[in-house]
């Protein structure tokens, strides 16, 4: 705990201010700022000295008398005034109990803030710090909050430098106070919301290490997702024309896509449309696979594999590049293109060898292959041994997937030809059996028994 400043202290320090002034008399005895004639200007720096020595022990109460004289005497001898004034009336109005005297104060503190910008500008930061205060003593009723709101609204759109984070996060509460209370609409707290986490991804696209924007985009967010605000239709309403007006903003894009995303609107034109400008004006292996994604959502399967082939051809990552060759493969193998698709699986296997997925994608095409390539009735039921290969060796190579293939395993099975079939056919239980067809394969005979 600080100690308090004693008499003596303070006598010691008018001692030493006087003698600083026959020292360094045209230092500020000659200088308007600090009052209209030498006697004011001593007597501001006397009263300068003598309250920031309380409040370096945060002893508000004492520290104001002497603020006071500075304030009033030579309020643009430094921004300190302002920036100490706002601790003391923040004091007061946390302290005191009588809601008049507690309003007087709060007045003040405002007053504080306003003079500071008459002189020593910084229009833009200045209100956002009043609007913060503001909100943090007045948040009772609708009203209030809409001073307080209107305060950060013109603090942010003047932006003259970056706005705190306080800031961003204090205009988006009161931004769903009001819309709770009907006061704004919910294209408007769209607009407020896309805004902030525009400022956001500023900071962290300068950057990226900042550890106090992350913090305020995921109560932004939080915020946003609590006010239930933007239906697919309101978002479309809001961003269209400004997709329509500037298609290669990345920033509108990222946020198109970002909002859109969110609220499960993947299936609008114009979140593809955005994307795939994105990936035009940005690409990158995601962004070209979420394309991928969105033209196989709307059957686009051509336009699907040539983003999806992008990806591959930007990705690094062995496992992804993998994933990226089974997504084609399972375009392919859903339009019966099973030499293509099996040309994909592979080219996944040889991406990632761990992997297990790709042989499940081809035992399910030779399972599906039966009436392409089971043209004899000595050839029915053959492509379920090479297909129950290709599950057997799924999981061997990757052990997490046994369940998945043993389901399939004891399903085709089922499928195998009896013995009597094999006796008429002229084979028997262990024999090699080629399938030609798309196939090409060897395998081994078996029964269903």
């Amino acid at each position: 705990m600080k100690s308090t400043v004693s008499k003596g202290e303070i006598l010691s320090v008018i001692l030493f201010i006087i003698a600083s002034v026959g020292a360094n008399a045209q230092q500020y005895l000659t200088d308007p700022k600090y009052g209209k004639d030498s006697t004011e200007r001593l007597e501001c720096v006397k009263n300068s000295s003598l309250y920031a020595e309380y409040v370096k022990q945060d002893n508000f109460k004492d520290a104001f008398p002497f603020w006071s004289i500075v304030y009033n005497i030579c309020p643009q001898s430094s921004r300190n005034i302002y920036i100490n004034g706002v601790k003391i009336f923040k004091d007061f109005v946390e302290k005191e109990v009588d809601p008049v005297k507690k309003n007087i104060y709060f007045d003040s503190l405002m007053n504080v803030y306003d003079k500071r910008i008459a002189y020593f500008g910084q229009k833009g930061f200045v209100l956002g710090r009043k609007g913060v205060d503001y909100l943090r003593y007045k948040y009772e009723n609708a009203e209030d909050v809409e001073n307080g709101y209107k305060i950060l609204e013109e603090s942010i759109n003047l932006r003259e430098e970056r706005p705190e984070e306080a800031v961003l996060v204090t205009f988006m509460t009161a931004t769903e106070t009001l819309y709770k209370a009907a006061k704004i609409d919910g294209p408007k707290v769209i607009e407020n919301y896309a805004l902030m986490v525009d400022m956001l991804q500023e900071v962290l696209d300068k950057n990226p290490n900042d550890d106090k924007a992350p913090q305020a985009l995921d109560v932004i967010n939080e915020i946003f997702e609590r006010t239930g605000v933007g239906t697919c239709e309101e978002l479309i309403a809001l961003f269209k024309p400004k997709f329509e007006l500037t298609p290669d903003d990345i920033k509108l894009l990222d946020r198109i896509t970002s909002l859109l995303d969110k609220k499960g609107c993947q299936d609008e034109d114009l979140y593809f449309k955005a994307s795939e400008k994105l990936y035009t004006l940005r690409p990158d292996a995601k962004s070209a696979a979420m394309v991928a994604g969105l033209a196989q959502k709307r059957n686009e399967f051509a336009k699907a594999v040539k983003y999806l082939e992008e990806a591959v051809s930007l990705e690094g990552n062995n496992e992804t590049k993998a994933a990226y060759y089974l997504q084609i493969a399972d375009i392919y193998r859903k339009q019966d293109k099973f030499t293509e698709s099996r040309d994909y699986a592979r080219k996944a296997i040889s991406a990632n060898p761990s992997s297990g997925q790709p042989y499940i994608t081809i035992g399910h095409l030779y399972a599906a292959s039966g009436n392409l390539c089971e043209t004899e009735e000595c050839d029915k039921g053959t492509v379920y041994w090479i297909a129950v290969d290709m599950y057997q060796k799924a999981k061997s190579i990757e052990p997490a997937l046994a369940d998945e293939a043993n389901k399939y395993i004891n399903t085709y099975s089922g499928y195998f030809p009896t013995k009597e079939n094999l006796f008429f056919c002229g084979e028997k239980t262990g024999d090699k059996h080629y399938i030609g067809c798309w196939i090409d394969e060897t395998t081994t005979v078996r029964t269903n028994e």
